[in-house]
């Protein structure tokens, strides 16, 4: 009896010494293409905390804005400590930009291992609150009996923001005309001196709606989201249609398979806490994402063909 319990005791401290051993250690930078405030700034520093709390090791969250993220992508891959670096994308970095900035392919694979889904938000129409459109079926009318072209704002060309919009305007045969802002948040603020009618928006853009100056008409998800049960999904207009944003971590392909294996797992145990899921749900409507690898890589292969096709379509 007391053989089999000093080996069971001996076994438990020497797992426990291995686990404690797996979560100490390790301090990272991850690399965010956007300034501070936002989703992807709430995501990295919801990570980090997580991180930091499980006792991973010390986080430093670089935001480096610029050229849709290209600056940041710039530095991930220039990074002399591969497994030491982290870059916390959005869908765009990975599958638009390589079409609007002439990279050669997404990186996958070649410099970007896709390590972990971590979530996924949706888009919202937005207009003024004294715009005569009071709702979606409203701004649609509005929209097919203009005398003339209507001005809506994105970020930029080859945004998310911009490429939805065209694919709305496309499926409905509306008049629209694209004003590049030099981000997101300039073009809502466009949209509030009245220089564009309508503006696709993320989660930033929230409090002008809870304030009263913004109208939400629509959201991008599949379905109505229960945050906003009121507010119709683009899909009851236009079957079929959805478009959001996906975020993922993402690794240096030099990064050793040993360290690699333990990002992963670090990720896996932060996604799945309930606090993470509930701190972004509160703070952003946002969605966790939890993928397996092969699954991620398969979505990322086919959006950025899509976005392809979509991209070709509007040069002609």
């Amino acid at each position: 009896m007391l053989l089999p319990l000093l080996l069971a005791l001996a076994l438990s401290a020497l797992t426990g010494h291995f686990a404690k051993a797996e979560a100490t250690g390790h301090d990272i930078e991850i690399v965010v293409p956007t300034r501070a405030g936002g989703t992807l700034d709430l995501l990295a520093r919801t990570i980090a905390r997580h991180y930091e709390h499980s006792e991973f090791g010390n986080v430093r969250v670089n935001n480096i804005e610029g050229v849709a993220g290209e600056r940041a992508l710039a530095h991930f891959l220039a990074s002399d400590e591969p497994d030491d670096i982290w870059l916390l994308g959005q869908e765009s970095l990975i599958t638009i930009n390589p079409h609007v900035y002439g990279r050669d392919g997404t990186g996958i694979g070649t410099d970007l291992h896709p390590t972990a889904s971590i979530a996924e938000s949706y888009f919202y129409l937005l207009v003024r609150q004294d715009d005569e459109a009071t709702d979606m079926a409203s701004l649609i009318d509005s929209l097919s009996n203009a005398d003339a072209s209507v001005a809506y704002g994105s970020g930029g060309i080859g945004t998310l923001h911009h490429l939805s919009m065209e694919e709305l305007g496309a499926r409905l045969s509306l008049p629209l005309r694209h004003v590049p802002y030099r981000s997101n948040s300039a073009a809502v603020q466009g949209l509030m001196s009245g220089d564009v009618r309508m503006v696709m928006a993320g989660t930033s853009a929230l409090g002008l709606v809870q304030s009263g100056d913004l109208r939400m008409l629509a959201v991008t998800a599949a379905e109505r989201m229960s945050a906003f049960p009121d507010v119709p999904s683009l899909g009851e207009f236009v079957p079929g249609y959805k478009a959001r944003n996906w975020f993922g971590i993402y690794t240096r392909m030099a990064m050793s398979e040993e360290v690699r294996d333990l990002a992963q797992r670090r990720l896996e145990h932060i996604v799945s806490q309930a606090s993470f899921e509930e701190t972004l749900r509160e703070r952003g409507h946002i969605s966790t994402l939890d993928l397996p690898t092969e699954t991620f890589r398969d979505l990322i292969e086919e959006e950025a063909a899509r976005f392809e096709r979509l991209l070709q379509r509007l040069e002609e």
